[in-house]
């Protein structure tokens, strides 16, 4: 179920966003119980925001932000109400406005563990046609808006999300004692949002493989060719420090492509630092060169044109006044 006030101007896909903000502009009178803004109800999932008794709230799963509307300030003429969220916190505020000035202002922020849309939920959305679907000219055009999103993941991420959500870490009286990369699996879940956030305004589907069997962290991203029907891409996700890496790209990769039917195929390398290697002079640049390497060795050069190579580095920023490599030797004693 979704509602949506007319007072917002919001589209579904506004509200399905790893990342989003709405505002809402009220005459002093309306602040009290304006009701329901908006309201995203899919299986276990709920993402809600109201305003009822004089307070502001969102609401996100179990986490819940509430701001009470204080007093009107002498000559407020209209309070701007402002909903923001990302994956990792809800975030309200309001100021009382007169003549373009601001009066008065207060916020509320909640952290929240990384949360976003079911997948489920936006493939619900394209079929219902509340997505805008467009058509790209050719697969090459696809291709290079796959190409580019993925390049561009990397500064995403440090900018918009913490690099600890691909780790686990291990407190002990509020300090950290130990820190591991996530698996593969957890960090799937992760990786899979971030692209269906970026692709979703591209008109690109992103499919999890769901074949018998697979039990491999593969997505088929597909979008309508002109003229052509629905072009593929499969992109297959590893741990850099995985055992099986090689393995990933010179068999499991080719035998998805041949499974999906796919011309094309991705392999998608999280890299830990130094979970990988000890060597300082080893870095996921040079790690994406090693592929390559192993790739045209193993791959004749039809299949080597067919796969690309991205690699996002998730190495955990270096504390101020600290070199990289007493970081390194303060975790070989915690392993």
């Amino acid at each position: 179920m979704i509602e949506i006030s007319d007072r917002l101007q919001a589209v579904a896909s506004d509200l399905v966003r790893l990342a989003g903000s709405v505002e809402i502009r009220l005459v002093p009178d309306e602040r009290k119980n304006l009701g329901n803004l908006f309201s995203v109800e899919y299986g276990n999932y709920v993402f809600a925001a109201r305003i009822v008794d004089g307070v502001i709230s969102l609401r996100r799963n179990n986490s819940l932000v509430v701001l009470p509307l204080e007093g009107e300030a002498p000559g407020t003429q209209l309070v701007s109400v402002v909903l923001q969220w990302t994956p990792e916190l809800l975030h309200v505020s309001y100021a009382m406005l007169q003549s373009f000035n601001k009066i008065a202002d207060r916020a509320a922020t909640v952290r929240t563990s990384f949360t976003s849309p079911p997948p489920s939920l936006i493939t619900w959305l394209r079929k219902q046609n509340l997505l805008d679907v467009h058509d790209f000219e050719n697969e090459e055009s696809f291709r290079s808006t796959v190409f580019a999103i993925l390049d561009r993941l990397q500064g995403r991420i440090g900018h918009f999300y913490s690099t600890t959500i691909f780790w686990n870490l291990l407190y002990s009286n509020g300090e950290i004692v130990a820190k591991l990369p996530k698996s593969e699996t957890d960090s799937y879940v992760i990786i899979q949002a971030m692209l269906i956030d970026q692709l979703l305004r591209c008109s690109i589907e992103v499919v999890p493989d769901e074949s018998p069997g697979s039990g491999a962290p593969d997505f088929v991203l597909m979008a309508n060719i002109r003229n052509s029907g629905r072009g593929k891409v499969c992109l297959q996700m590893r741990n850099a420090h995985s055992p099986i890496l090689i393995d990933g790209l010179v068999k499991q990769l080719p035998r998805f492509m041949e499974s999906q039917k796919a011309e094309f195929g991705i392999f998608l390398v999280m890299w830990y630092g130094i979970y990988f290697s000890r060597s300082q002079d080893v870095t996921a640049t040079n790690l994406e060169a090693e592929l390559v390497r192993q790739q045209l060795m193993y791959h004749s050069p039809m299949m080597a044109r067919r796969i690309s190579f991205f690699c996002i580095d998730l190495t955990l920023p270096v504390k101020v006044g600290r070199t990289r490599s007493e970081v390194h030797s303060e975790e070989r004693g915690l392993e």
